[in-house]
């Protein structure tokens, strides 16, 4: 009967003409596992091998290893298998360790679906271990039946099953497993779950593994549907590479957390289990205050920049490097990747090099001036003439110009050699810089940028 249930979910899961590659650790969910994938596979004539990881945390565990490999040639099912030489009692490492084989193994060898023996019991542990150290609301689902993994998918076909079900099963038709006495050391919180906490649900709702795998279907449900949401939302906010300010704020509450979550995910992808509610009402605390300009820090090197009516999420750069240049007629610089200056005497034609001849052009005419100009970043206490002999703090105009904080450290300033500015480039040019006569005009200063989009 159990069997049944199985090829029926099976059947929804793969195709006949997927290459299937099964997880067997020899515990008894993974010897019942294989053994029906092998009858299924026999009547649907589809191909079938047995991944192995020995991880060395046990004396028994080579054995073990040995009489898989043993089944495996009963049975003519192709076998691959290694062991962790330096272990480490970490059950993250050890399942990144164990995963990474799986996916080296399907890559080289051609399988389209990698099947786990997760059953109902594991998913009511998982469910409770994130309700308790708290996740996203797709984490609170548990685990999938089915997800991307390396060149083929995930499955897992078990989580309708209870262990106590696979246990009768394998007892039944006298198949041999082996069980791990890990998984009785209450250090861990998941057999902490196993042990103590989940005999008691089960006791008070004798349905618990079925109402918890109904829950865990409506959170895949709900997250579906903000998933899709999300995209709506975003391809408003984000019409252009950075997010429009005015447009998110017009969104309810909720709505707004969903579109940060789904900007999140997009940027960091696997990494997004590092990020938690208090990251997420930080970057909403920021975007709704009053102030123009906010940064917020955030794991995996990544800030959150709001700056006047945009915002974007950018890897943290390191504080740009103090480059100062001279510069004297005839001179060419780059000033980086995309910054070309030229100084040349006002009868001098332009010749340019291939790579900026097609970026954005500026340029400044300039009377006699006080040779070699400098070109630097700015430093406290700049300031630029302008008209009427008036002299402003480059501090100021930043500000007035709603330049945001990122380019304020990148812009370059050109000063004569009495350090008088003549040019935030390309932004502002000096009094100093404006010939009276045109007559006087003896220099102009040729800049160009590429415009990146």
């Amino acid at each position: 009967m159990q069997e049944i249930q199985f090829r029926q979910r099976l059947a929804g899961l793969i195709n006949s003409k997927e290459r299937l590659l099964v997880a067997v650790s020899g515990g008894v969910d993974s010897i019942v596992l294989f053994h029906w994938l092998l009858n299924w596979c026999r009547e649907e004539t589809q191909q079938l091998a047995v991944v192995h990881v020995n991880h060395n945390w046990r004396l028994a565990a080579a054995s073990e290893q040995a009489a898989l490999a043993t089944m495996c040639q009963q049975f003519e099912v192709p076998f691959y298998t290694t062991t962790w030489e330096l272990p480490v009692k970490s059950e993250a490492a050890a399942r990144a360790f164990r995963y990474q084989f799986f996916a080296e193994v399907m890559e080289a060898e051609g399988y389209e679906v990698l099947l786990t023996a997760h059953h109902g019991d594991d998913l009511a542990e998982t469910v409770l271990q994130r309700l308790v150290r708290g996740s996203s609301l797709k984490g609170y689902a548990g685990i999938l039946p089915q997800r991307s993994f390396a060149t083929g998918r995930l499955v897992r076909p078990l989580l309708g099953f209870s262990k106590a079900e696979l246990l009768r099963e394998a007892q039944e038709k006298g198949w041999s497993y082996w069980e791990d006495d890990t998984n009785q050391q209450l250090a861990f919180t998941r057999n902490r779950l196993r042990q103590r906490v989940i005999p008691l649900l089960k006791e008070e709702n004798p349905r618990f593994l079925q109402k918890i795998h109904t829950f865990s279907q409506k959170i895949q449900y709900a997250d579906e549907i903000l998933t899709e949401m999300a995209i709506l939302d975003c391809q408003q906010v984000f019409q252009k590479k950075q997010g429009d300010l005015g447009i998110f704020l017009k969104l309810s509450a909720a709505r707004q957390q969903n579109v940060l979550r789904a900007y999140l995910a997009e940027v960091v992808g696997d990494a997004i289990d590092q990020f938690t509610d208090q990251h997420v009402t930080e970057m909403l605390k920021a975007l709704q205050s009053d102030k123009p300009q906010v940064q917020v820090t955030l794991p995996e090197n990544l800030v959150l920049t709001k700056s006047y009516g945009s915002f974007a999420l950018t890897i943290k750069q390191a504080a740009p490097a103090s480059h100062i240049y001279q510069l004297q007629p005839f001179e060419a610089i780059f000033l980086s990747e995309t910054e070309w200056l030229t100084l040349l005497p006002q009868t001098t034609s332009l010749e340019l090099p291939p790579q900026v001849a097609t970026w954005s052009a500026y340029e400044l005419l300039l009377p006699q001036v006080a040779l070699p100009l400098t070109v630097r970043h700015r430093k406290a206490g700049d300031q630029i003439q302008l008209p009427q002999g008036f002299h402003k703090k480059i501090s100021r105009l930043f500000i007035d110009q709603k330049v945001p904080n990122a380019e304020r450290d990148q812009t370059w300033l050109v000063a004569d050699e009495k350090e008088q500015l003549l040019w935030v480039v390309p932004k502002v040019n000096s009094y100093l810089s404006i010939p009276q006569e045109t007559d006087k005009i003896l220099y102009r200063l040729h800049f160009r940028r590429e415009e990146r989009k």
